[in-house]
């Protein structure tokens, strides 16, 4: 037998085994939602947690600043001994630096 009869037996036989199979479990009583949704949004905690985000983005800014410092002569260094690796290092590193300035200048 060839190798594409072979194979050919072979996807036959498992898709013809495939089905689809939902697991579940049974509800639990008294869910469902009934229609009667108390969300409710508290400015406060909007805010706390817009000025949590909003820190945590300048660090990572900050922190990325830092890194982009490694990153640059890592890949000068890379680039210099021939390794196509430094080249990418270097395109990726720019991408983001491209995309804030454009950002920035764009009134």
């Amino acid at each position: 037998m060839s190798f594409e009869q072979e194979w050919a037996t072979v996807r036959s036989t498992s898709t013809a085994e495939v089905s689809m199979r939902l697991n579940q479990v049974a509800p639990e009583p008294g869910g469902g939602g009934g229609g009667n949704a108390d969300l409710s949004v508290d400015q406060d905690k909007l805010g706390a947690i817009g000025s949590a985000a909003y820190a945590l983005h300048g660090r990572l800014v900050k922190d990325g600043n830092h890194a982009r410092t490694n990153t640059t002569e890592a890949a000068t260094g890379m680039s210099s001994h021939g390794f196509l690796t430094g080249s990418a290092m270097s395109t990726v590193q720019e991408k983001p630096l491209v995309r804030r300035t454009s950002r920035s200048c764009t009134p």
